[in-house]
C-alpha cells in the first residue's frame, strides 16, 4: 500500500478526506495539502472528487431552495399591499426535499469514504466525467 509524505496510507488519507466532507471546512484544508504536496494520482483525484461531490450537492440544494425563496419574495411584495399570501405547506415540502438531499449526500460520502480505505471509488457519471475531462 502506498504511503503519503506524512507517513499514512493513501487509502486512509483518502477516506479521511471524504469523512471530513461531513464536517465541511476541514475538507478544503486536506484537499489543499494533497494537491500541493502529494504526488499519488489516485489520492489527488479523490481529493478533488470529494470537493466536487460537496459542490454538486450544494448546487442541487441551492436550486431546490430557489422556489421557496421566490415565493417569499412574492409574499413580501403582495404583503406591502395588505394581501396575505401563505405558502408554509410548500415551504415544508421543499424543506423535506432539502433534508432528503442532505441525507443522500451524507450516505454517499460515507460509502465513498469506506471505499477509499481500499483505494477504490464509486463511479458518479456527472462528477467523474468532469474529472476525466479536466484532470490529468
Amino acid at each position: 500500500m502506498q504511503r503519503t509524505k506524512i507517513g499514512i496510507s493513501a487509502g486512509l488519507l483518502g477516506a479521511g478526506i471524504y469523512f471530513t466532507g461531513l464536517f465541511s471546512g476541514y475538507l478544503i484544508i486536506l484537499t489543499f495539502y494533497v494537491l500541493w504536496f502529494e504526488e499519488n494520482g489516485w489520492l489527488r483525484r479523490t481529493a478533488v472528487k470529494a470537493v466536487s461531490v460537496m459542490i454538486f450537492f450544494s448546487m442541487i440544494t441551492l436550486f431546490v431552495n430557489l422556489f421557496p425563496d421566490f415565493l417569499g419574495i412574492i409574499s413580501s411584495f403582495v404583503g406591502t399591499f395588505g394581501v396575505e399570501f401563505y405558502y408554509s405547506s410548500v415551504n415544508s415540502l421543499f424543506d423535506s426535499i432539502v433534508k432528503l438531499i442532505d441525507l443522500m449526500r451524507n450516505i454517499l460520502i460515507l460509502i465513498l469514504g469506506f471505499k477509499a480505505f481500499g483505494q477504490s471509488t464509486i463511479y458518479i457519471p456527472v462528477i467523474d466525467n468532469l474529472l476525466s475531462k479536466y484532470m490529468q
